[in-house]
């Protein structure tokens, strides 16, 4: 269920690249967003986030990298979010370390 809505996601992908990690990708820039932790930075992580279209309603999918990952989205999004998004259709991905 998970990997058809991110599949479907018109602005990000989120697939394993050759090296067997898994990348949050820019669909229009191809632009790959790697997990700090993937470059040695122990206390860091990135999280692919989406309220995504699925079987005629929408999904909302947190999924990161890294189990961390996850956790730090859900509490940025318990903190921040929650009230601004509405019935938004959105995705994203914040990372200070591109690959």
């Amino acid at each position: 269920m998970t990997a058809e809505a991110i599949d479907a996601d018109p602005w990000l992908s989120f697939p394993p690249d050759g090296q067997g990690r898994w990348v949050i990708r820019d669909r229009e820039t191809r632009q790959p967003l790697v997990s700090p932790l993937d470059h040695d930075r122990e206390a860091e992580d990135i999280s692919y986030v989406g309220r995504l279209a699925y079987h005629g309603g929408s999904l909302f999918v947190i999924a990161g990298v890294h189990a961390m990952g996850s956790l730090g989205a859900v509490e940025y999004l318990s903190q921040h979010m929650a009230p601004r998004t509405g019935t938004l259709r959105a995705s994203g991905c914040e990372s200070p370390f591109p690959a």
